[in-house]
């Protein structure tokens, strides 16, 4: 499906022409159908981040279950706050040089109708 300012997977996404579509169970949401097409491509040929070790120091804090998972290379988003800065709070952006050095990974899970958020930075070096 192709995201529209009217979509309701707007609030998903700062990108007015993104796609999004359901695979294995999943909604991948990505700024053009290439990329989604490529991300499906590394699935299926077991090319995915699984065994990365940035990758998985990420999710060792996490929950094992959740209902939505966002991570981010904040090198790449604070340089863009035109198109995330509605997603983070000001501090991150304000705090550039600090913050392009860590990878962000969003969690939110839910028990008993709560909603429980998690943020976590993990720092990856200066690259």
């Amino acid at each position: 499906c192709r995201i529209t300012a009217t979509s309701p997977f707007k609030p998903c996404t700062s990108h007015t022409r993104s796609v999004c579509c359901f695979y294995n169970d999943r909604l991948l949401i990505a700024p053009n159908d290439t990329c989604i097409q490529d991300y499906i491509h590394l699935v299926d040929n077991g090319k995915v981040k699984e065994g990365d070790v940035i990758f998985e120091e990420c999710m060792a804090g996490l929950a094992p279950e959740s209902a939505c998972l966002l991570m981010t290379d904040m090198s790449k988003t604070i340089t863009e706050p035109q198109l995330y800065g509605h997603l983070m709070p000001n501090f991150f952006f304000k705090n550039k040089d600090f913050f392009r050095n860590f990878l962000m990974t969003t969690q939110f899970t839910t028990a008993n109708g709560t909603v429980f958020p998690s943020i976590t930075l993990t720092y990856k070096g200066e690259l």
